[in-house]
């Protein structure tokens, strides 16, 4: 049984998707100038502020900011192929895409979170700003009963 079948009845199937009409489709690199400028200067932005913090963890940084990346780029080319030639549904077809579409998706939150883990502390705020519910009895926070 395929992942995508339930029954006799196919969730999401090439068969389901219209022929494309290629004259109305947008050429695969059309309207991408200001996307990639855009990149760029977020880049610029992640690294300057990076640099900032003391470059902690720059591998796994690296890698958590490329996941987005890789993401986006799946999602734009794919769709950009589709349109314009139906190339998914011809040749790793709709179950392979979303497979790697949701890889790449899941990649997001668990490079993240993994930079957050190794990177914990490094910022220096206190436990108050953290939302700790944990009270010091020595800290001007905490209530006393005089």
């Amino acid at each position: 049984m395929n992942l995508f079948d339930i029954g006799s009845t196919k969730l999401l199937s090439c068969s389901m998707i219209i022929e494309p009409d290629n004259s109305s489709s947008p050429s695969l690199w059309k309207g991408q100038a200001l996307h990639l400028a855009g990149l760029v200067l977020l880049l610029a932005v992640a690294a300057f502020i990076w640099s900032l913090i003391g470059k902690p963890s720059p591998r796994e940084f690296w890698i958590a900011i490329v996941f987005p990346i890789l993401h986006q780029v799946w999602v734009w080319a794919a769709w950009r192929l589709e349109l314009r030639s139906s190339a998914i549904c011809r040749s790793v077809g709709f179950p392979a895409f979303l497979w790697v579409f949701f890889l790449l998706f899941a990649g997001r939150f668990v490079t993240l979170t993994w930079l957050a883990v190794l990177d914990q502390g490094s910022l220096g705020l206190t436990p108050m700003i953290l939302g700790s519910t944990d009270i010091n009895p020595s800290s001007t926070w905490a209530l006393r009963d005089d």
